[in-house]
């Protein structure tokens, strides 16, 4: 089965690379191959983990999950919990497959009109330079030459995602479960940064011939 995700941000979001542009940006967001912007596989995994990993401990308590911080992942492969048949573990593989989210096509094709008729390698349409500071707790102030500068991606841009795997029923809606319960992604949360809403839709896989 394949589940279809769309992410609508209500606010500007800021997914990083950990890295910045010299002299352009000191945090870049992250590009494809394309320099259009994504959301990594394995972030929107880790974001999904940790809603379901809420989703099961209200439903069997505390001691019933496995992992950190006691690191007591499952060990019978043959009968893991649900968390670790759908995500993983350092033990198991898990049977979902996460993809990079990317623009929808129709938003994708503007901003590479836009980049290419320009010769713009860097700030689509759909960017923005925020300048912040960073704050000492100590102080409660802004620290002194701690100025430094982040793109964000514009709320009205949208991205498609998908998660494939040999997934059964109870698995399928434990990620559609935590999907739905997603409301943040990327850095800057403090900040107001991120803010979404996702969408899930479920197809069957296409077969092969």
């Amino acid at each position: 089965m394949r589940l279809q995700l769309w992410f609508r941000f209500q606010t500007a979001v800021h997914h990083g690379t950990g890295y910045g542009l010299a002299g352009i940006v000191d945090r870049s967001v992250l590009r494809g191959t394309d320099g259009l912007p994504i959301l990594s596989g394995a972030a929107i995994k880790g974001k999904m983990r940790h809603a379901a990993s809420l989703i099961q401990r209200a439903k069997l308590g505390e001691e019933a999950l496995c992992g950190p911080p006691e690191d007591a992942w499952c060990r019978d492969k043959k009968s893991p919990c649900l968390l670790c048949c759908v995500f993983g573990s350092p033990l198991i593989k898990g049977k979902a497959i996460f993809h990079d989210a990317t623009v929808i096509d129709a938003q994708g094709a503007i901003i590479r009109d836009y980049l290419e008729d320009r010769q713009i390698v860097f700030q689509s349409p759909g960017a923005n330079v925020r300048a912040t500071t960073a704050m000492s707790r100590v102080l409660g102030r802004a620290e002194s030459e701690h100025l430094f500068t982040s793109e964000t991606i514009a709320p009205e841009v949208i991205f498609e995602s998908s998660i494939e795997g040999p997934l059964d029923a109870d698995e399928q809606l434990l990620l559609t479960q935590s999907a739905k319960l997603l409301r943040q992604f990327g850095g800057g949360s403090g900040r107001g940064l991120g803010w979404c809403e996702v969408q899930v839709s479920a197809t069957p896989e296409e077969t092969q011939s």
